[in-house]
């Protein structure tokens, strides 16, 4: 797949929501970038010098994001299909609604190791792929297999990187899409903020029913080992599993 170009903006990483930018484009960098700055704390340059990525998917490593983010979310969708969803991130409205505490990441379909802008122009390689083609669904597969995939799009939420257990998946396949990823991510940070991170996805279970949210657990498994999963899967393709820099 060629991978179309695009303009690397010198953004420095500080931490979580404080990236200095001069410009309202919403700019999205890979989660191993992240990963790679996480892991040295102590040096100031620019996202992108990836040095090995496969070191930084080892568990220790990953362990690290516990340290970026209470609660992270996987925003899986079909970009052609769920038009509001992909508007909803362009918009800038994912960045407000997500807030400091909850790290969300989705699939973008080009490399995202130094800083992109999400424009017009992005996603549209997926123009042609089917619903059950979209590498989100293959990455929501993972987490449900053997039992049936639910229908994209949807949220994930996670609390924990090591630990295996079951995450939340929060089915957006209604007319209120964006009214529920808004009541979803405010329930989740009031967990974050109010509960320790082994018991924030139960109260944020307890939460959901109480605003009559459907939502349904995946099978047991860990964060780290998902995400390796899906590196392994995208891997062969010029995709990015990537997360959104706030000003």
């Amino acid at each position: 797949m060629r991978r179309k170009s695009r303009t690397t903006l010198p953004i420095l990483w500080l931490a979580p929501g404080t990236a200095a930018c001069d410009t309202a484009v919403v700019i999205a960098v890979s989660l191993l970038s992240v990963l790679e700055a996480a892991s040295r704390p102590d040096e100031r340059g620019l996202i992108g010098d990836i040095s090995d990525p496969e070191a930084l998917l080892d568990p220790e490593n990953l362990g690290m994001l516990e340290g970026v983010a209470s609660m992270f979310a996987f925003l899986a969708f079909h970009p052609m299909a769920d038009a509001p969803v992909r508007e909803y991130i362009g918009s800038g409205a994912l960045l407000a609604d997500s807030g400091p505490n909850i790290l969300v990441f989705f699939v973008l379909d080009e490399d995202a190791s130094a800083p992109v802008p999400i424009g017009d122009g992005a996603f549209k390689s997926w123009v042609e792929l089917s619903a059950s083609s979209i590498p989100a669904y293959q990455l929501v597969r993972f987490l449900f297999e053997p039992a049936p995939v639910p229908p994209l799009p949807g949220l994930v939420f996670f609390s924990e990187l090591a630990r295996r257990g079951e995450a939340v998946y929060v089915p957006l396949a209604d007319a209120a899409v964006q009214r529920t990823m808004r009541t979803a991510f405010s329930l989740a940070d009031h967990a974050v903020r109010t509960k320790p991170r082994q018991e924030a996805l139960d109260s944020l279970r307890v939460a959901l029913r109480r605003e009559k949210i459907k939502y349904m657990a995946t099978t047991s498994m860990s964060l780290a080992e998902w995400l390796v999963r899906g590196y392994q899967y995208i891997s062969s393709h010029a995709w990015d599993i990537v997360t959104l820099l706030k000003p």
